[in-house]
């Protein structure tokens, strides 16, 4: 069902200000031998899906494909419309579909709670990367030159670079999180010659189940997400359930240039094989990863707070992290989002109002936000922790 109308409170405003910061920008890709001190054309592209009218009781997936040609990096996601409870239970790249999915529940409210049911919207955005290219950011992300038809078929402009692949992907999970746990989920490289610097999770069984924590651990090389389910809540609707979350982590080879690739598909074998070679025989590079953080505190019921790391001049963002901490179990994530424009990563979070009706008590959240910013025109390469 789509809503064509709808009263957008705080919440709704606040987020939009984050969607607006996608920027749109084309550039072509790079050669892969090209000196160190030239500026590198951007290898990155965004693509956006939108879901309208998540009604209460009802769970959204929005899902943004990569073209052909592309291959996912990571993403973000902004929740729309007037629910104060629809949160995110999955914000991933999906490697093996080549996209990145977002999922909203909005959970149903008992009705004598005094919460007035709203519907919600979830829009998802893919960062996309050129196969066999290296990854390279350069400014605010454009659309893939790839703009109509089958999706995974490649554009006969888009040429595969042929280099390699030098990603890794990592999953962990947990299961039977009873009401009222915290559970986090680690998920390590767990290799000396691998460095994180991407990821995603999907929380399951649970309606009220999200994540406080999503974070790249470049210091333990992990990926990190904490799965927090409220305590059994009936006056509020909250009832008993087993809820289980899956945590991916995305790892690059060390001081190589960040490459996706699943095999020269545009190329002869003996193409290929020069091509790995010359891969081989590249000197290896410095990391040129660095993390911008952000901290806000006295987030209290009824709130809403936006918080933005920025990157610095010479750096581009393409990532990022948040952590919500305090004494809220309710506290959780409209947006977390990669603002282009502004060279940010974004967060918004909700701290639901007092209720005496449906339990809710005062409470105050904090969150912190972080950015993982690269050199501008320059391929992304992780080496190990940064900061």
């Amino acid at each position: 069902m789509t809503v064509s109308r709808h009263t957008r409170n705080r919440c709704t405003a606040l987020a939009l200000t984050v969607l607006a910061g996608v920027g749109a920008s084309d550039g072509t890709a790079a050669a892969a031998a090209r000196p160190r001190a030239d500026r590198w054309a951007p290898t990155v592209a965004l693509v956006r899906a939108k879901v309208d009218g998540v009604a209460v009781g009802d769970v959204g997936v929005a899902e943004a494909r990569c073209p052909g040609g592309y291959s996912v990096l990571g993403g973000s996601y902004i929740i729309g419309g007037g629910s104060l409870f629809a949160h995110a239970a999955g914000a991933t790249p999906v490697p093996d579909k080549n996209l990145y999915r977002a999922i909203v529940v909005n959970p149903p409210v008992n009705a004598f709670a005094g919460v007035g049911a709203q519907d919600a919207t979830i829009t998802a955005a893919a960062i996309c990367a050129e196969d066999g290219r290296p990854v390279v950011f350069d400014g605010p992300i454009g659309p893939p030159k790839h703009r109509g038809g089958d999706s995974t078929i490649p554009d006969p402009g888009l040429r595969n670079g042929n280099l390699p692949s030098t990603v890794d992907f990592r999953v962990d999970e947990a299961t039977g999180v009873q009401n009222g746990d915290v559970r986090n989920v680690n998920t390590g490289c767990r290799s000396g010659a691998l460095s994180v610097f991407s990821g995603g999770y999907t929380i399951g069984d649970s309606l009220w189940g999200h994540a406080a924590n999503a974070a790249v651990l470049s210091q333990s090389n992990d990926y990190s997400a904490t799965l927090v389910t409220p305590p059994s809540n009936p006056s509020l609707g909250v009832f008993r359930a087993n809820a289980s979350i899956r945590v991916l982590a995305i790892c690059a080879a060390n001081r190589r240039p960040v490459v996706f690739n699943d095999g020269p598909t545009m190329a002869s074998a003996r193409t290929a094989a020069r091509a790995r070679s010359r891969a081989r025989r590249t000197p290896r590079m410095r990391g040129t990863v660095k993390l911008v953080k952000k901290q806000v505190g006295g987030i209290v019921s009824g709130s809403v707070r936006t918080v933005s790391a920025r990157c610095p001049a010479g750096y581009v963002v393409f990532g990022g992290s948040h952590l919500i901490g305090g004494n809220s179990v309710l506290t959780h994530p409209m947006a977390a989002a990669v603002t282009s424009k502004t060279n940010s990563y974004s967060v918004t979070v909700v701290n639901p109002p007092v209720n005496v009706n449906a339990g809710i008590p005062r409470t105050t959240a904090t969150l912190l936000v972080a950015a993982t910013c690269t050199r501008r025109a320059t391929p992304l390469v992780v080496d190990g922790p940064f900061g």
